[in-house]
């Protein structure tokens, strides 16, 4: 975050070293995830189950947006720990102004109150000065947010179809999209599916894929995804054939068995070692949804994301052929009931027409 203004300029030299000082000592402790005593030897010898209280990129959030606190604090010569409701009140009001969706001040409140859990404070997040300002940040930020929409069988062979990139970069954005939408995927677990993970079944019957730890598995119980293998007629969209097609091609042409399954890929064709990100899968479902006509470009009504478009598209696809709501629940690995029904996006067509249906009984 950049502390500009044309309030009083930002931070001196002497007010970053000392918050480089005080960064160094509260990420050693968010890194930990627990308490810091050095003359506890049995404290010390927890701190390998608190590191794993909290994924490595909640922890890497926390560290964010602490630093970014502490620096507001040192710019307006406010104690940062334990904080004042002043000091909170005045930073969330100073991000918001600069732009920030209610869910980021969320998201930068919950960094600063675990600092202060685990130093024992405390929690700003309790205060009520804090509490009344984030419900009416909200109430003044609050918009209609734009229609996601869910991706279809049918749409999914329009986005199929639309795929027309170079070898090889097409069999790994085919296989990108159906291996997403049959296994419901969110991005972070598509992007770090392994090579190992995969295993095709006798006979070509299907595949399975093991998936290590997810969002909602912090305790890295694992799951395994099964995938069918689709008949003729729908072999366009059959994701063991996809991922097959692009497994051979990083085994016979670039000698790769191992490691990550999605792949960069430069402007010459070269495939890297590294895995895409999160960013890329939507940007690619985003690209390939405009060129097959499924979102028109400008339409401010609609908007489409690998999210919505695959992992819900799939959850309602799921609904609509009227699967159990166990089964949509334990596809998509929801520990939540809300949670999962939230996935299932049917349109006011689809609602008229079952309430038509229902009343005509």
């Amino acid at each position: 975050m950049s502390l500009s203004t044309n309030e009083p300029a930002g931070p001196t030299k002497d007010d970053r070293q000392a918050i480089a000082i005080s960064n160094a000592s509260t990420r050693q402790v968010i890194d930990a995830g627990g308490p810091s005593e050095p003359d506890d030897q049995d404290i010390r010898a927890a701190q390998k189950y608190f590191a794993k209280s909290q994924s490595e990129n909640t922890r890497r959030a926390y560290s964010k947006h602490w630093a970014e606190f502490v620096e507001y604090c040192q710019w307006r010569k406010r104690v940062p720990l334990p904080a004042e409701a002043k000091a909170v009140v005045g930073y969330l009001t100073y991000v918001a102004d600069a732009g920030a969706a209610p869910s980021t001040l969320r998201q930068k409140l919950a960094a600063i109150s675990y600092v202060h859990k685990i130093k024992k404070h405390p929690l700003p997040s309790h205060f009520v000065e804090v509490t009344t300002l984030m419900e009416g940040i909200t109430r003044a930020k609050a918009h209609k947010p734009r229609e996601r929409k869910p991706l279809l069988l049918d749409g999914l062979h329009k986005l199929v179809n639309a795929i027309h990139a170079p070898y090889p970069v097409n069999l790994r954005d085919r296989a990108i999209m159906l291996v997403a939408y049959f296994g419901l995927l969110r991005r972070s677990e598509l992007v770090s599916l392994m090579i190992e993970q995969v295993a095709f079944e006798p006979r070509d019957a299907g595949m399975a894929i093991r998936l290590s730890k997810s969002k909602t598995d912090q305790q890295e119980e694992g799951a395994t995804l099964p995938y069918p293998r689709l008949d003729e007629a729908d072999a366009n969209v059959c994701p063991v054939r996809a991922l097959r097609e692009w497994l051979a091609a990083l085994r016979d042409e670039y000698a790769a068995t191992k490691g990550p399954i999605f792949r960069r890929i430069d402007q010459w064709g070269h495939i890297g070692e590294g895995a895409l990100s999160g960013q890329v899968v939507n940007m690619l479902v985003k690209r390939y949804a405009l060129k097959a006509g499924i979102v028109a470009a400008g339409d401010k009504t609609f908007d489409i994301s690998a999210h919505s478009a695959l992992r819900a598209g799939m959850a309602t696809q799921l609904d609509k052929e009227q699967q159990p709501f166990s089964i949509i629940k334990k596809a998509g690995r929801w520990k939540s009931d809300s949670v999962a029904r939230g996935y299932i996006r049917r349109d006011e067509d689809e609602l008229r027409d079952a309430l038509k249906r229902a009343a005509s009984k």
